[in-house]
């Protein structure tokens, strides 16, 4: 038996497999982050306020089903004629995670570059505060369906002088944040123009003898099996397809 090279026909398996150009669209959204002075606020409020709803960008993004979303770019600044009332230990705006509410799920995940406002100890009285950066373009993509949001940390200061990188010590005084904003642009990739006849599986003019055409599934791109065209019920797991050609 004779096998010809197998075609990714799914727009999921050519992202995953990362040819998002080989005959799939390509394109980028900017999602935005606003945030506003604030009144000064003892720690256990400037957490709460951190983690609430005013640093989430109201705007969102949809990933289709078949399309993949990498972060391209990200920043974060204080805002024209943002003002402060507590200028010491000062620590700038930064972008340092997204939001994703996948399809299905109860919970939202977040991804970072390594520092996550909801898990942070923010209660520390001792050494320095943790370095904070935005998010960076190495995350791990986002598969649809589903839908993201971005969080930003705003411009702070606080009212005690520790000095050094205490910007986040619960026992350094009061906080005030300055009106900030933040953007996050992703490339998305994967959903399907056109079929390249490069990626086609072609039957051999004068082929020796009959050609079946097989079409397979697979959960990890490594393991197939042979599955009837059809209806395919949800799983919980991501599936890929191809079709193959076989003497």
């Amino acid at each position: 038996m004779k096998n010809f090279p197998p075609a990714f026909l799914t727009a999921a398996a050519l992202s995953l497999a990362g040819f998002a150009n080989l005959g799939f669209a390509e394109r980028y959204e900017t999602v935005i982050v606003k945030t506003d002075d604030t009144a000064s606020m003892n720690n256990a409020a400037a957490v709460a306020y951190l983690k609430s709803n005013a640093c989430i960008s109201t705007q969102s993004i949809e990933i289709p089903t078949g399309e993949v979303a990498y972060v391209f770019a990200s920043g974060a600044v204080a805002r024209p004629n943002a003002t402060s009332q507590h200028t010491y230990n000062p620590s700038v705006a930064f972008l340092p995670s997204i939001l994703v509410d996948v399809d299905g799920l109860d919970s939202n995940q977040t991804i970072n570059s390594g520092w996550d406002i909801h898990s942070s100890n923010w209660n520390i009285s001792t050494g320095t505060s943790p370095a904070c950066s935005n998010i960076s373009s190495g995350v791990q993509p986002v598969a649809g369906p589903a839908s993201i949001r971005i969080q930003i940390k705003p411009e702070s200061g606080r009212a005690t002088n520790f000095g050094g990188n205490y910007w986040s010590r619960s026992d350094a005084g009061n906080w005030d944040f300055k009106a900030s904003e933040a953007y996050v642009t992703f490339r998305i990739v994967g959903s399907e123009k056109e079929v390249s006849k490069k990626f086609a599986t072609v039957i051999p003019e004068n082929a020796p003898g009959n050609v079946s055409i097989i079409l397979e599934q697979s959960t990890d791109l490594i393991n197939w099996t042979a599955v009837n065209p059809g209806s395919f019920p949800p799983s919980t797991a991501k599936r890929f397809f191809r079709v193959r050609s076989q003497e």
